[in-house]
């Protein structure tokens, strides 16, 4: 992927004074390699003047939570500092895998809009073991004080699209309560 993503930058036609790319991305799947789930964070190095990908690894001291924020430094660093609040307050054994704790800040994020570069509809897709995933349809108000609408990856839905998917709602955006499937 990140060879790919490099050509592509390479082969590119550009206007002068084209910056670098403000671009990064969050991979992740099952390896079966590895016989367990692996996820990859792939941004441009500006000093190398190219992609970079570094494998992610749990959190030291609870195995179970496979997660990666991506964003400004300042988003990542408070989200990281959120989920470790919320994990400790829970009192959940170290050994339990995470449920939907990074999605809940990541969607209280899209709605504060504390972060210039954390908004709109969050985006989920589960991901299988046996090599199928499945997107959830949200149900999102893009303005607080008018009504919720379906997004799929990231976008309302048209008038004439259903969305034959699950759906998640975020109650946050009412409560401080997570999301229900």
């Amino acid at each position: 992927m990140v060879r790919v993503l490099n050509e592509m930058y390479s082969n590119r036609e550009v206007p002068a004074g084209d910056e670098d790319p403000m671009a990064e991305f969050i991979l992740g799947g099952w390896s079966w390699r590895a016989s367990s789930f692996r996820i990859w964070h792939v941004n441009w190095d500006p000093n190398m003047k190219q992609f970079q990908s570094k494998a992610i690894r749990p959190l030291t001291h609870r195995p179970g939570a496979w997660f990666w924020f991506a964003g400004s430094k300042d988003a990542v660093f408070d989200a990281r500092l959120k989920l470790e609040g919320m994990l400790h307050a829970s009192g959940a054994p170290l050994d339990v895998p995470l449920d939907l704790q990074p999605l809940t800040i990541i969607a209280k994020y899209c709605q504060d809009r504390t972060f210039h570069d954390v908004g709109g509809a969050p985006q989920v897709a589960k991901v299988y073991q046996h090599m199928n995933t499945k997107q959830f349809a949200v149900s999102w108000k893009q303005d607080p004080t008018g009504p919720a609408s379906l997004h799929l990856a990231g976008r309302p839905l048209l008038s004439y699209e259903i969305a034959h998917l699950p759906e998640i709602k975020f109650p946050q955006q009412h409560s401080d309560d997570g999301p229900s499937r």
